[in-house]
């Protein structure tokens, strides 16, 4: 065997066994965080190239007389197609993944950030207004203390639910931090936000299972340009008049 196959083969080799520990990890990886059936395509993909390297490597001692190439173009061919398809899949999932709450499932304080920009240019253009609602529980601290770590996610995960369900069409939800959250009110007055806030407080007050543990919240409404032109100026407006509003109904007591 001449030098240059002997190196060809040793290439072939070595690739095989990282595609095989890579097809490995990246299984684990898919199944334990964002595990979806499109993603079988990636396995695919590195299965067929790493059968078109192994017969690459076993034509070297078996198959010298005969040409594989054929076989081993096509095996390679539709690894990459599956790849390619694979990953586009995985990097829309990563991108969905990047600016949504991952306990909530709502959006992130960033891509309503990103969304304010978006709205803020768009509402320039056709003399729009907008408005932001800023929502905070009442008593979190005590409702994390009675039902622990756990069964506080499973609050805020309730109130995100009843927060989506109660917004209109277009209006976005995030989480700002903690047990803080924002709205997003596309072409929304001040008087829209407040209608807004009033019923996602009344649906959070209805629900039956946040009122097993007497969960209220408070929330203040801030809108865009009258009470700032700025993200950081609306979320200390609608801030503000938050913890006016608890001040002033002091809230639910546990």
């Amino acid at each position: 065997m001449s030098v240059i196959l002997q190196y060809s083969l040793w290439i072939d080799s070595v690739l095989l066994v990282i595609e095989v520990v890579v097809s490995y990890f990246l299984y684990r990886l898919f199944n334990q965080y964002f595990y979806t059936d499109k993603f079988k395509l990636i396995g695919v993909g590195i299965s067929f190239h790493a059968v078109s390297l192994l017969l690459n490597i076993i034509s070297y001692f078996f198959f010298t007389s005969i040409s594989l190439n054929p076989i081993i173009s096509t095996l390679d061919s539709l690894g990459m197609g599956f790849l390619l398809f694979g990953f586009y899949f995985m990097i829309k999932r990563l991108l969905h993944f990047s600016h949504i709450d991952h306990l909530t499932q709502t959006f992130t304080k960033r891509y309503i950030d990103r969304l304010f920009i978006e709205e803020k240019n768009s509402s320039g253009k056709r003399d729009k207004h907008f408005s932001i609602i800023f929502i905070d529980i009442n008593h979190f601290k005590q409702v994390n203390n009675q039902l622990g770590h756990e069964g506080a996610n499973e609050v805020l995960q309730e109130i995100a639910k009843t927060l989506q369900k109660s917004v209109r069409v277009g209006d976005k939800v995030g989480r700002y931090g903690g047990d803080e959250f924002i709205i997003l009110l596309h072409h929304a007055t001040e008087i829209d936000a407040e209608l807004v806030l009033n019923r996602c407080r009344q649906s959070i007050l209805k629900n039956d299972y946040l009122q097993l543990h007497n969960i209220d919240v408070s929330g203040g409404v801030a809108t865009y340009p009258y009470d700032g032109k700025t993200i950081e100026s609306l979320y200390k407006t609608a801030d503000k008049r938050m913890y006016e509003h608890k001040k002033e109904t002091k809230g639910n007591a546990i």
